[in-house]
């Protein structure tokens, strides 16, 4: 059995039977609300939300604190942050809590929890607000600007890793985000849309070009594998199959309320201008001839861009031995043209940031580690 809830709603107020853990969730549902406690789904305008839609998180019901006199976290008769999260619904007249926590509901009547929409986490089992820790590193006076974000894993995350700008740095963070004044960004929000819309980190696919299907997987095929690194590699073939769920991690997912695809990693203004590109030995993959493919994440298809037996020696200075075992290499190369209108200089970093998420996400898949099963073992590029 699941239990949750914030200590201000009397610390559960959910439940949610656990039978079955389905492999494509996120988290545990957060489930439906106790006896004589309610949860709601409410925007902006404190209007219920309809199934699928996110929205902040509402609390009701019996099990609701008074306020905030005097509890551990020290707001000793705090009124003004007791009227800012406990509030009374102007239409139905129930006193709720504002949760600040993201939430939607699910056809089945549970709810899923989606984040945050503040800046808190919760560092073993202790609330800490990120913007406090940010506002006590600024007043160094070494610091021009910081950031502050929670690391390690979703369910339990362990520390806090800070990001600072010293004073001596020519730009701070805020002037590299905002591209007013740099030549040839575009301005105009809907042209900015616009440009997006038109996915310009996808290579074009000529009428010409070899195109092979790469099925996705099923659902009860997605592999889970624990995250470990290889040096040593089998000889035996890959099948083309196994090969593509390995790809699949980096493939879009195309929703209906959403004009853009969606990937499993992220990217600076959802522009995802890294391109996969794949060198494949010959007769290592099945039904592949060797060659460099271009793998497309919108139709989940390979590329043939060249016919190749061997990409050289050199490529892989260092790492020789490993290279000669692997059947394939994978290169995640930036495509400037389809960020720089939108972040100028910035771009280049912005794009290893994103290769950086590409090898390793934390959706459960990892080019390191998602192989195409534990006996087929590689090495990406």
């Amino acid at each position: 059995m699941g239990l949750g809830g914030p200590t201000e709603t009397s610390i559960w107020n959910n439940h949610y039977l656990i039978e079955e853990v389905d492999p494509d969730w996120k988290s545990i549902p957060y489930g439906k609300p106790l006896a004589n406690q309610t949860l709601h789904v409410l925007d902006t305008n404190l209007e219920p939300r309809p199934i699928w839609v996110s929205g902040e998180l509402y609390i009701g019901g019996r099990g609701l604190a008074r306020g905030y006199w005097g509890d551990a976290r020290g707001y000793w008769g705090d009124e003004e942050k007791t009227n800012e999260r406990f509030i009374v619904h102007p239409v139905t007249h129930e006193r709720l809590y504002k949760s600040g926590d993201l939430a939607r509901y699910l056809p089945d009547g549970n709810l899923e929890i989606m984040g945050r929409s503040d800046f808190q986490v919760k560092i073993r089992g202790n609330r800490i607000e990120l913007k406090e820790v940010e506002a006590v590193l600024a007043e160094h006076p070494g610091v021009r600007e910081a950031v502050v974000t929670a690391v390690g894993d979703n369910r339990n995350l362990q520390t806090l890793a800070a990001y600072i700008v010293p004073v001596e740095a020519g730009q701070s963070v805020n002037e590299a985000l905002d591209p007013s004044g740099q030549e040839g960004v575009i301005l105009d929000p809907a042209k900015r849309l616009e440009f997006k819309l038109n996915l310009p980190g996808l290579r074009p696919l000529t009428g010409d070009a070899v195109e092979i299907p790469m099925a996705a997987p099923g659902t009860d095929e997605a592999p889970w594998l624990a995250r470990q690194s290889y040096r040593e590699f089998r000889r035996n073939p890959i099948t083309r199959k196994s090969f593509g769920r390995l790809l699949f991690c980096l493939g879009a997912i195309q929703r209906e309320e959403s004009p853009l695809p969606k990937y499993r990693y992220p990217s600076t203004g959802s522009l995802y201008p890294v391109q996969c590109y794949l060198y494949v030995k010959p007769e290592r993959i099945e039904d592949l001839e060797g060659g460099i493919y271009y793998y497309h994440p919108v139709c989940c298809s390979l590329s043939l861009l060249s016919r190749v037996d061997d990409i050289g020696d050199g490529v892989f200075s260092g790492n020789d031995a490993a290279y000669g075992q692997a059947a394939f290499a994978i290169f995640l190369i930036g495509n400037q043209g389809a960020i720089e209108p939108m972040y100028a200089n910035w771009s280049e970093r912005f794009s290893l940031l994103e290769a950086g998420h590409m090898r390793w996400h934390r959706t459960g898949t990892d080019l390191r580690t998602d192989a195409p099963g534990r006996e087929t073992r590689f090495r990406s590029g």
